[in-house]
């Protein structure tokens, strides 16, 4: 995997409090991690902490996926 993808795996991992061996890039940020819209928030602020990209709030709130997650971020350092 790439650097952004474990950035955000971890991230994800620490946000929603599970193990980031319990996270892959189809898993459901909603469904499958119970992370609600407050959560996103707080993961958006470490992620633009941690990989050094600009990501809004509401940009934060569109992806349904982890992979979604990577994708949009790698989108933004480009």
């Amino acid at each position: 995997m790439s650097h952004i993808a474990d950035v955000v795996i971890e991230t994800v991992a620490a946000v929603a409090k599970k193990d980031a061996k319990e996270i892959g890039v189809d898993t459901r940020l909603a469904e499958d991690l119970m992370v609600k819209s407050v959560n996103r928030i707080e993961l958006a602020a470490l992620l633009e902490d941690r990989l050094e990209v600009p990501i809004g709030n509401f940009d934060i709130l569109k992806p349904k996926t982890v992979g979604a997650v990577i994708a949009m971020i790698e989108a933004k350092k480009k």
